[in-house]
């Protein structure tokens, strides 16, 4: 079992303490980039339409977003370790072609595998929507069945339902990014796998985690905040990814150990 989510806070203060405006200013980065494409976004849309728009949003965000986004975590993550780097290390996945392509993959990668999560958990009521649409009808110059209309109440029902499988599955993903930026080398496809590996262990205590620190999430949605409540939301979530992996390793290796055969030296 993982440390419970107190000693992860605590653990977390302490790695922010003498470093936290480095880490509000580390912050500010990918934050001042997201809100850079967001006013972007809106005045294209103003000229080419909302549909362009938020494709060039999405593209901004994959090619400009995510890369900024890992270097931030490897900022936090050498920090973990002691490692006092100057805040341009956020920029760390421009610096080469190799690393950048990385990024990008991973982030490619990571983005299909929770869209895929969610169109199969909101494949029902994505066909109920469907199917309770009285235009559907219209079309086919047909009335619509009876047990059809029974359908359209239960539609809440069935979104709440595919909402609560979709955060059960996705969560299992949860620590790719972290395992991304931990091991250089590891590419996105074993760090998916590895993550839904070792969240079989510590995905309850992700979660309570999460749910530990609430308030200073809902906080962030109102952006002034942000820079100030992102470094200790993204430290604690590290520090519990380090002890995670650690558990895990600690398993295995004890397992590795079971299997082993022993042989005394005594007659």
């Amino acid at each position: 079992m993982t440390p419970p989510s107190v000693a992860v806070k605590s653990t977390a203060k302490a790695i922010l303490k003498g470093n936290f405006y480095r880490c509000v200013c580390a912050c500010l980065i990918p934050i001042f980039i997201s809100l850079s494409i967001s006013f972007t976004t809106a005045i294209a849309g103003m000229a080419i339409g909302g549909t362009l728009s938020y494709i060039f949003m999405i593209a901004m965000d994959i090619f400009l977003l995510v890369p900024c986004f890992l270097g931030l975590l490897r900022f936090f993550k050498r920090l973990m370790w002691e490692q006092k780097d100057d805040i341009l290390v956020v920029f760390h996945y421009f610096g080469s072609f190799t690393l950048y392509k990385k990024a990008v993959l991973s982030g490619l990668a990571y983005a299909l595998r929770l869209l895929l999560i969610g169109v199969a958990v909101y494949l029902p009521s994505i066909i109920i929507s469907i199917l309770t649409r009285p235009e559907l009808y219209d079309l086919l110059g047909i009335t619509m069945p009876p047990f059809i209309i029974s359908l359209g109440g239960a539609l809440t029902a069935f979104n709440v339902i595919s909402f609560a499988v979709f955060i059960i599955v996705a969560v299992r993903f949860y620590l790719t990014p972290f395992l991304l930026v931990a091991d250089e080398d590891m590419d996105v496809g074993e760090a998916l796998h590895m993550s839904r590996v070792i969240s079989k262990k510590s995905a309850i205590d992700f979660v309570g985690l999460f749910c530990s620190l609430s308030f200073w999430v809902i906080i962030s949605f109102f952006v002034i905040p942000l820079p100030f409540t992102l470094p200790y939301i993204i430290t604690a979530y590290m520090v519990h990814c380090r002890f995670s992996v650690a558990h895990y390793n600690k398993l295995a290796d004890s397992a590795n150990r079971n299997d082993v055969p022993f042989y005394s030296s005594e007659n």
